[in-house]
């Protein structure tokens, strides 16, 4: 997996770039001694406002693998322990139920299929997340919203110039764009090609 790194509210790095007075490799350094001290060995070289949802979808698929696996497991233990050919191990002070004390449930199997369960649905706690988000994209296509809109409150008025002078310069907003797709496409994706074509 790979680390977002510290890549400001957009991905480019620009309130990190003004922190530095504009010294591109000192942001660099803060953004590796960041990544490795979170416990990760590489980063995304560019990223947005999140970093890429693939990587969520890779994480979720694997751990409802996981509980899928442990759920098998965990079941065919409980139905041989009904069926006496296997036992989970009893705790000194366990009860069995308050019905039949003597009783002896599979209970850390029934735990772990529980748990199992959690993790075999996050796919589709996704899937529900990215639905709702279309839809609110759907509203947004009828209903076009502008910064103008945004700003017609008094509570801007003390900002408003400002923010619209911005507005009209996106240039403003780049940061570090440039050097960082530069490198995205030195290190990362030319030495994934240069090996098939050769130009």
């Amino acid at each position: 997996m790979r680390f977002r790194g510290i890549k400001g509210a957009t991905g480019t790095q620009d309130s990190f770039l003004t922190l530095f007075a504009g010294n591109e490799e000192k942001v660099e350094l803060l953004d590796e001694i960041v990544t490795k001290k979170a416990g990760f060995a590489h980063k995304f070289f560019i990223s947005g406002q999140t970093y890429s949802r693939q990587q969520d979808v890779h994480l979720i698929f694997a751990l409802a693998a996981i509980g899928s696996a442990v759920k098998k497991i965990c079941t065919d233990i409980r139905v041989l322990q009904a069926m006496g050919e296997l036992l989970e191990p009893f705790e000194k002070d366990q009860i069995g139920s308050s019905a039949m004390p003597y009783k002896k449930n599979p209970m850390k199997s029934e735990r772990c299929c529980s748990l199992a369960r959690k993790l075999i649905h996050m796919p589709q706690a996704h899937a529900v997340i990215r639905t709702t988000a279309l839809e609110a994209k759907k509203r947004q296509a009828t209903e076009p919203v502008h910064m103008e809109d945004i700003l017609r409150d008094k509570f801007f008025d003390s900002v408003r110039d400002r923010v619209m002078a911005l507005v009209n310069e996106p240039i403003s907003f780049t940061g570090r764009c440039v050097s960082q797709t530069i490198r995205f496409l030195t290190e990362e994706l030319r030495p994934s090609y240069s090996s098939v074509f050769r130009f």
